[in-house]
């Protein structure tokens, strides 16, 4: 007997979860085969990348990769024997596009996968708004390959220094959310480290963190943005907020503020200024919104399409007047509410619009030992938000792994890590 077939683009967040709800719910639908489709063939935990970036920096060779990578993604190939799923097969490639009239999948070699539900969780890029000379020139902040090369960077900048070929290092890092501002701090915090071990003079080094908006960290309340600003006053960020990023240079960035330009000298320009949809999403014939967007109802659903769900940063959902956060912990949400919806659509019964909650969990790590977060109504900084953000860290792996695989990637992850703190 034919099973259901469900196909889901992105092995990020929201994919990866949706193959693991549908696995579940398997036989409500009498059988199913879950087809999980993602050009890179690793699962990466995004929140943890900064590590990466900022790992022993001093330190090269593929082992010392090896290590920094072991913490933050699991192999897609192996998940099936890891796991141990029934249902759920990986299939790595470049999706090229979709045809909705005979239901399937285009790859870039050639090849055609059919589906009875497709879901869309393709995720974002990085966002760069035309400013000249900033995609060239800038280090963008979104995947793996992106951690490693500005590590790289890093690294050339401090034997250069070492080696007497700059007096200075100027790091300017675009986008004063989340991840520009842990990146910030968590770099300072090991800069700080080079200090106190005789490598770096201080004064011979320097951090601004930018941002066009009036404020760092606007999803965060006002009381934890205090907090934020006052430890990276205390690691030696400067924040420069209500300040556009106008042009930039191999090493120069211009930045207009209050009303003026200025010249800023940076040896590296780390970018975290903004997504958007997946470029893939460009060759998918589907109804998209004006920001590029999958146009997706609240239950998933493509608008106007027959079988076709999206979720995470790759659409947009309509909730208390505005869109879901590009969060993981949204996206994870989002991702079992849409495997309902799929299961339900199967047994022919009627779907249910995802409830959102009001509130976001916030855990924001500070560099070092440091972590500044909201959980529901406690507020925590200092080695208790460290401490919570690694409890966190430990919950996801668990909620996709087996108990003792989940340890083992926790475990590696966090004693790499712990060399910088």
């Amino acid at each position: 007997m034919k099973q259901h077939r469900v196909v889901i683009l992105g092995g990020g967040f929201g994919g990866l979860r949706v193959a693991l709800e549908l696995e579940k719910r398997c036989a409500r639908m009498g059988g199913c085969d879950i087809a999980l489709i993602d050009r890179r063939g690793e699962h990466l935990y995004t929140p943890l990348l900064y590590e990466v970036a900022t790992g022993f920096l001093e330190a090269e060779g593929p082992d010392c990769r090896g290590e920094l990578r072991g913490g933050v993604c699991i192999n897609l190939e192996q998940f099936r024997t890891i796991v141990g799923p029934k249902h759920i097969t990986f299939h790595r490639g470049e999706v090229t596009g979709v045809d909705v009239a005979s239901k399937s999948v285009l790859l870039g070699n050639g090849d055609k996968i059919s589906y009875d539900d497709l879901v869309i969780a393709l995720g974002s890029e990085t966002a760069f708004y035309g400013i000249p000379g900033l995609e060239e020139h800038a280090y963008p902040f979104k995947h793996l390959g992106h951690a490693f090369k500005l590590r790289d960077k890093l690294h050339a900048c401090l034997e250069a220094y070492r080696q007497g070929k700059d007096n200075k290092i100027e790091i300017v890092v675009g986008g004063a959310g989340a991840t520009g501002t842990e990146f910030a701090a968590e770099l300072a915090h090991y800069l700080h480290g080079l200090e106190r071990a005789s490598h770096i003079n201080t004064g011979d080094w320097s951090i601004r963190l930018v941002d066009a908006l009036p404020n760092i960290l606007m999803n965060f309340s006002d009381p934890l943005r205090a907090l934020a600003l006052k430890r990276l006053a205390s690691l030696g960020v400067t924040v420069a907020t209500d300040t556009k990023v106008k042009s930039a240079t191999d090493k120069i960035l211009v930045v207009e503020r209050q009303g003026k330009e200025e010249t800023w000298n940076a040896d590296v320009i780390v970018w975290c200024g903004g997504i958007k949809p997946a470029n893939v999403l460009e060759a998918l014939v589907i109804p998209k919104g004006p920001k590029g967007h999958v146009d997706v109802d609240e239950m998933f659903a493509v608008r106007g399409v027959e079988n076709i769900y999206a979720l995470g940063d790759c659409s947009q959902i309509a909730i208390f007047g505005g869109f879901a956060p590009a969060l993981a912990q949204a996206a994870t949400q989002e991702a079992r509410a849409l495997a309902e919806n799929v299961v339900r659509h199967v047994e022919n019964r009627s779907q249910i619009a995802w409830v959102a909650p009001k509130q976001w969990h916030s855990l924001l790590p500070m560099g070092g030992k440091y972590a500044i977060g909201q959980l529901g109504p406690i507020r925590v900084s200092g080695v208790l938000g460290y401490l919570a953000r690694k409890v966190v860290d430990l919950n996801y792996w668990k909620s996709v792994l087996p108990m003792r695989f989940a340890l083992k990637v926790w475990t590696r992850g966090a004693m790499t890590y712990m060399k910088n703190d």
